[in-house]
């Protein structure tokens, strides 16, 4: 399905689609708030500068889709796969993931602030420079993720096992009440400790 035929077909489902498979659609700089996804494989789609506010995805999954610099905002996630997806710089604020899995993928500088991510996987992907301010972590588990110089203000990391992850310049408040109970391997303690200012020598 070609990218104005998707976009024909959404109309014509007045905004929700059901149950259908969409290959190698490009859709730029198009609006569509609100619109709902459900049971839907995305493979290889480009979403080029578009308005994804307000969507609901539902049992979808995505193989190998971009969507940079786009405005996913308040955006719903259920159930849904993304494996090997582009995010870079994309609006994901607000945004409530829910029995989720991301892998393969890159989000760098992308923006998560005050999303919810609950029993979520986020695995072997890139999210450097990725702001993740006043999030929610529910039963969400980190693994071999790039997190450099990701910046997790005001986000309670109690719990979390980062051991496998990459940290260096790590950003959080200056009470460091983020990394209270965090679970991290003896190597990335120099990165931690540098973070505090203490010097080891």
């Amino acid at each position: 399905m070609t990218g104005e035929a998707f976009l024909q077909a959404l109309e014509a489902e007045d905004g929700c689609l059901e149950g259908i498979r969409l290959t190698g659609a490009h859709v730029e700089g198009r609006r569509l708030y609100g619109a709902e996804f459900k049971s839907v494989e995305f493979m290889d789609c480009v979403f080029s500068g578009c308005n994804l506010a307000n969507t609901g995805f539902y049992h979808c999954t995505l193989t190998a889709c971009d969507v940079s610099g786009c405005n996913l905002a308040d955006s719903y996630w259920k159930n849904c796969t993304l494996t090997g997806c582009k995010g870079d710089r994309a609006n994901f604020s607000g945004a409530h993931f829910r029995e989720t899995r991301i892998a393969d993928g890159s989000f760098c500088f992308a923006g998560f602030a005050k999303t919810v991510l609950d029993g979520c996987l986020l695995e072997n992907s890139l999210f450097r420079e990725t702001a993740f301010p006043e999030v929610r972590l529910k039963k969400t588990r980190f693994r071999r993720l790039d997190l450099t110089r990701a910046d997790f203000f005001h986000t309670p990391l109690k719990g979390m096992d980062l051991s496998d992850c990459d940290i260096p310049g790590l950003m959080v408040s200056d009470t460091f009440q983020e990394l209270k109970d965090i679970k991290l391997s003896y190597g990335q303690a120099v990165d931690v400790a540098q973070l505090l200012g203490i010097k080891l020598i």
